[in-house]
């Protein structure tokens, strides 16, 4: 039986994490959700039917990285714990809680404070001693450096670390647990797209996730999946793009979404130029002014605007003071977005960025 739940999020674009485990004593499995990238690092329990039991902030509010979720017993009470990790742009800190969504402490750092590649999170009974070991594995821009964490004297205590293929391969390790056996692979991959196809419609995106879990306890295994956080394009180069059919922008960096947003191109009867762009220009200020004949309503003059990318002559990503309708077209031609956001891309990108306006 195909069943669809709806879950509420300002940014799909990014994906969730998501994870199942009884949190009770009932049985009957939860699913976990976490958010993805470009939302607040909500973590949210549902029943099976999609209704919130409740949720909880894993991190500050303005930590937009996304986040990772699993559940299992590291501490051998018969309940299970909800762990936590950061995505790709967020530090190492890795949270443990109870089923009830309070800290379990303040956390540990899986690898130097400094990492900002995320960490890749699994956990299940490794040496069939009847405990849960945690697993982590360093994101994009780190090795592949694989850890092994179990509960000793209520902390988490490191009990092996290792590198799970070549040191300086930076994409990133991901980690499960099947059977008791670790299972490894890259993060990212190291092929050139041509082309990157995105929604932010909660039924696919570039990555999925994809769990197998008996929901209803029949002894039938069923298949949860979940859009992730967009992959794609070469892990050596930053490359945005601009899809106008659900008005979001994305930014690729290490072959993995950096961050993702709504925009405003285009509206009817003005067009926003598709095809490949590149970044011309980083403007602090350009004076938004256009004249289409005497006395035509569409004249505007909008002043000195801060923080501009020029993609093509006459056309920019850039802030747009003058409304907060971010994800409906709006402009004349130009991408608008919103001051936070585009301080940000204006920040990230340099000069030569190429930008894929689909």
């Amino acid at each position: 039986m195909l069943q669809t739940i709806d879950y509420a999020m300002e940014n799909w674009a990014g994906g969730i994490s998501l994870a199942v485990a009884d949190l009770g004593w009932d049985g009957v499995p939860e699913l976990i959700v976490g958010n993805g990238v470009h939302n607040e690092p909500r973590v949210s329990i549902l029943r099976q039917d999609g209704s919130v039991i409740g949720s909880f902030l894993a991190y500050a509010a303005h930590m937009g990285s996304g986040i990772f979720v699993e559940a299992c017993d590291l501490t051998g009470d018969g309940v299970n714990e909800i762990i936590t990790s950061a995505q790709y742009g967020g530090g190492p800190h890795v949270r443990l809680f109870t089923n009830y969504g309070h800290a379990m402490g303040p956390g540990f750092f899986a690898y130097d404070a400094s990492f900002r590649g995320g960490t890749n999170i699994t956990c299940g009974d490794m040496d069939e001693d009847g405990q849960m070991e945690l697993v982590t594995g360093a994101g994009p821009t780190g090795g592949p450096h694989v850890k092994i964490w179990s509960w000793q004297k209520g902390q988490m205590t490191l009990e092996q670390e290792f590198f799970s293929s070549d040191v300086n391969d930076t994409r990133g390790v991901s980690v499960r647990i099947e059977n008791g056996k670790l299972l490894t692979s890259p993060q990212t991959q190291k092929q050139n797209y041509q082309a990157v196809v995105v929604t932010d419609e909660p039924s696919w995106s570039i990555s999925q996730e994809i769990l197998f879990a008996d929901l209803d306890q029949n002894g039938s295994v069923e298949t949860l999946t979940a859009p992730g956080r967009p992959m794609g394009y070469p892990e050596d180069q930053k490359h945005i793009v601009i899809d106008l059919s659900t008005q979001q922008l994305y930014a690729f960096e290490s072959g993995i979404v950096a961050n993702t947003f709504p925009i405003s191109a285009a509206k009817w009867p003005w067009t926003t130029p598709v095809g490949q762009h590149e970044v011309l220009a980083k403007l602090p200020w350009v004076d938004y002014t256009w004249n289409y004949g005497v006395e035509n309503p569409n004249n505007y003059s909008l002043g000195l605007v801060p923080w501009n990318l020029r993609i093509y002559p006459h056309i920019y990503i850039h802030y747009a003071y003058w409304h907060n309708n971010f994800g409906n077209p709006m402009s004349h031609g130009c991408i608008n977005a919103s001051l936070a956001d585009m301080m940000w891309i204006y920040d990230w990108a340099s000069v030569g960025t190429l930008v894929d306006v689909l």
